[in-house]
């Protein structure tokens, strides 16, 4: 579906996005002023023969593809898309009796940092098993940090494209484009508001300090969320050093460090919410 998005939302906005990825999405707005979001339409339900069809039990699969946008955008035809609407699929899911599990079927480079943890935070919520389930393509980044929350994590093979476990913020300057348009702009700063904008403005002076130090705020949280997400999976090698300096990991790198659970399909990924089903593992 395509929908329409402005570019001082995303230059105005927090990601945890994949520089590649970000370049692109800019290009992009900038370009056509709108953008094509991946979108596989309502939750599928997952039924296996016997038991669970007679008694009409599922498990609910749930897209999460592409560039992750934040609440409140529509499509062509005013239907809810991004976060928001991954959320309302969860929730769903956890409030019918008849759903055994969510499995979350994932190809994400990341996206706004905002949807990154609305949709985190619902996965958080969760009162049954979710799985998720990286399909040929992309754990990463914001993509990360959700499948990090969810209780088991399997990339369909050694290519998928697991980790950047990080931050970075980028500061772009435009006085000089405006002023070779005859275009002057000047700020003026009520005196109460001194520290309005500070960080922006002490970048346009040379000094970058107030911005690196956000950005290691929202690195540092982003690292602890997804450290102790996986807590007690974690094996002490080189790579886990490098997992989080936002190194992007293949499929087996992430396994060998215990970013992921396994390598293997979406059948595995089912079966492991039938056992942990069977087994009556607490969530």
């Amino acid at each position: 579906m395509k929908v329409s998005i402005q570019a001082h939302n995303i230059i105005g906005s927090n990601w945890f996005l994949a520089r590649s990825n970000m370049d692109a999405l800019v290009a992009q707005v900038l370009a056509n002023a709108e953008i094509q979001l991946d979108d596989a339409g309502e939750s599928e339900q997952y039924t296996q023969k016997g038991a669970e069809r007679a008694t009409g039990e599922y498990i609910a699969i749930v897209p999460l593809k592409g560039v992750l946008f934040k609440t409140s955008m529509t499509d062509e035809k005013g239907h809810p898309c991004g976060a928001d609407k991954t959320v309302m699929q969860l929730e769903c899911a956890y409030n019918d009796p008849k759903c055994k599990g969510v499995a979350i079927k994932m190809d994400c480079p990341g996206g706004m940092e905002d949807a990154a943890y609305m949709i985190h935070d619902a996965v958080y919520r969760r009162n049954k098993p979710v799985a998720a389930f990286v399909e040929f393509g992309d754990c990463q980044s914001g993509g990360m940090l959700i499948a990090s929350q969810c209780d088991y994590i399997v990339a369909s093979g050694d290519y998928s494209r697991i980790g950047s476990i990080g931050a970075y913020v980028t500061y772009s300057n435009f006085r000089k484009m405006m002023e070779a348009n005859g275009i002057e702009q000047v700020d003026i700063y009520a005196p109460q508001s001194r520290q309005k904008n500070y960080d922006i403005r002490e970048a346009e002076k040379g000094n970058y300090k107030p911005l690196t130090q956000y950005v290691t705020k929202r690195a540092a949280d982003f690292m602890t969320r997804v450290y102790i997400n996986r807590l007690g999976r974690w094996v002490e090698t080189p790579k886990l050093k490098d997992a989080f300096e936002g190194a992007t990991l293949t499929g087996l790198e992430a396994l060998e460090i215990g970013l992921i659970d396994g390598i293997g399909t979406i059948q595995d990924t089912l079966n492991f919410i039938n056992w942990a089903n069977q087994n009556q593992i607490a969530i």
